[in-house]
């Protein structure tokens, strides 16, 4: 009898091993509003003052969970034909295969705030990317984020959707 129950606590911890963690971090959203704000401002960009968390908010999060499925490379506009919604959209994808994020306890501040600086420095790296989130149009934004983590693999995808100022 013994035998058995440390067999089937065996299964249990084997299969929790290999379950996909998944994560959508407000702090880590916030976390890349914030260090696109201070990217704008060192370009004299109005900062944005309101990250949506409404419909825009919605929106991303169906693009970014699409995105994010492990078997998937990211698509910009993933069903749509046209930009529906939203003026702009950056999409930033890591993966990683063991290292540092497949084992950081992934609500640690230090590690959103690394994570935050490596998405915002890559969309900076790209320019029309850096053209997008430094805009001066942009009235309003939004972030949206999934850290996913199994076994020896981790992915996070972030999408940014700006909408512009009404003329």
């Amino acid at each position: 009898m013994k035998t058995k129950w440390i067999l089937i606590l065996v299964c249990i911890n084997v299969s929790l091993l290999a379950q996909d963690l998944v994560i959508k971090s407000l702090k880590l959203d916030s976390l890349i509003f914030e260090e696109i704000n201070n990217y704008r401002r060192v370009f004299g960009s109005p900062i944005v003052k309101k990250m949506d968390n409404d419909k825009l908010k919605k929106r991303s999060y169906r693009l970014t969970e699409l995105n994010s499925k492990w078997e998937t490379d990211f698509d910009h506009t993933r069903g749509d034909s046209v930009f529906i919604g939203y003026n702009s959209e950056c999409i930033y994808q890591i993966k990683t295969t063991g290292g540092k994020f497949n084992k950081a306890n992934l609500n640690d501040e230090s590690i959103l705030k690394e994570l935050a600086k490596i998405t915002v420095d890559a969309w900076i790296a790209s320019n029309n990317h850096n053209y997008l989130i430094r805009s001066k149009l942009v009235d309003y934004s939004t972030i949206t984020s999934i850290m996913r983590r199994d076994g020896n693999r981790f992915k996070l995808t972030v999408s940014y959707h700006a909408i512009y100022i009404k003329k």
